[in-house]
């Protein structure tokens, strides 16, 4: 889920999810013994849409806002974590 602006220059949001999800190891077929976190894909994540965010707006005062909400389970634990990214403001 997210909120604020769509795009990053001429990528939809959801583009640019699926990008990530086509390049994140997390979710490449052959690492299913793989030990990753819902943080640590969610840093992963962070750092590919600022890669893209801050080419288009290297300027701090021209940053729009733009928060994602992601949620899952971490690959050995039964505990559902929930994380909220702020690209603008480079948190977690």
């Amino acid at each position: 889920m997210f909120t604020g602006t769509t795009s990053i220059g001429n990528r939809t949001v959801g583009k640019l999810i699926s990008e990530f999800r086509d390049s994140d190891i997390a979710f490449m077929p052959d690492t299913a013994g793989l030990n990753y976190t819902v943080r640590s894909v969610g840093d992963r994540l962070l750092k590919f849409l600022r890669q893209a965010y801050e080419s288009v707006r290297p300027r701090p005062g021209q940053r729009l806002e733009l928060e994602l909400i992601i949620g899952g389970y971490d690959r050995r634990s039964y505990l559902p974590n929930l994380h909220r990214i702020d690209i603008a403001r480079n948190t977690i």
